[in-house]
C-alpha cells in the first residue's frame, strides 16, 4: 500500500519548463526570436496605489523583455516587499508600457525619464535600471530580414532618430515599425513590431535580431 501512495503522489506533481529555441546556425553573429507581449492599461499612478482587484494582472503580466535572450519577466520576479529580487532587474532592457485606454503602446528604457514616477527608487534602485536607447529607422520588414550582420545592426543604429529627448523610450509604436537599440551593455539590434492589435485585448508582436 505504501507503494501505491507513493505513485499516487508522484503523478500528482508536475514542472514546468521554458524553452528557447536558437537559430541552428552555430555560425551565425545573431539571435533571432518572436516575442509576443499583451501589456495592461497603464495607470498614473504606482501599482501599489491601485485597488487590490487590480494588482494580480499587473502582477503576472510578462511585460518586462531582456533583448538579447528573449526572456520576457513578469513583475512578480522582480519586486517585492524584502528586496530580494533586485538582482533580476538587471536583466529588464525594455519594458512594454500602455496608456489607459490601451490605444498606445510603446517601450521604455528602466531608466527612461516616462518611468521616473512609476518606478520607486527603493523597490527598483536607479543602479538597476538599464540604459537601453531606442531610435527610429526607415527600414522596412524587407530590410529588417536583410540585416544580419554587426554591422549591419549598427549601422541602423547610427543612422536613427531619437523617438524621445532621453532617447530611452519608442513613443506610440505601430505596424511596420523597425527600432533600432543599442542595450546598456553595448549590443546592437533591429526589433521590428510584425503586428500591433490596441484596444481591450492589446497584444504586441515583435521580432528582433541582436547582436550575439
Amino acid at each position: 500500500m505504501a507503494v501505491h501512495r507513493h505513485r499516487r503522489r508522484a503523478r500528482k506533481r508536475a514542472r514546468a519548463y521554458r524553452l528557447t529555441v536558437r537559430k541552428p546556425d552555430s555560425a551565425a553573429v545573431f539571435h533571432n526570436y518572436t516575442t509576443l507581449i499583451r501589456p495592461v492599461p497603464g495607470s498614473p499612478v504606482a501599482v501599489s496605489a491601485l485597488p487590490a482587484a487590480d494588482r494580480p494582472l499587473r502582477n503576472r503580466a510578462r511585460v518586462f523583455l531582456n533583448l538579447r535572450s528573449g526572456l520576457l519577466l513578469p513583475k512578480y520576479s522582480l519586486l517585492n516587499k524584502e528586496a530580494s529580487l533586485q538582482s533580476n532587474q538587471l536583466l529588464v532592457d525594455v519594458v512594454c508600457v500602455s496608456n489607459a485606454a490601451n490605444s498606445i503602446i510603446r517601450f521604455d528604457s528602466p531608466a527612461a525619464d516616462s518611468l521616473k514616477k512609476k518606478l520607486s527608487s527603493v523597490s527598483w534602485p536607479v543602479a538597476n535600471r538599464r540604459r537601453t536607447r531606442l531610435l527610429r529607422t526607415s527600414l522596412t520588414e524587407t530590410t529588417f530580414a536583410a540585416a544580419s550582420t554587426t554591422a549591419a545592426f549598427a549601422a541602423a543604429f547610427a543612422s536613427g532618430q531619437p523617438f524621445t529627448t532621453d532617447s530611452l523610450s519608442t513613443g506610440p509604436l505601430a505596424t511596420g515599425s523597425v527600432v533600432a537599440f543599442r542595450t546598456g551593455e553595448g549590443y546592437f539590434g533591429l526589433l521590428l513590431v510584425a503586428n500591433l492589435l490596441p484596444g481591450t485585448s492589446p497584444l504586441l508582436n515583435c521580432r528582433v535580431r541582436v547582436q550575439k
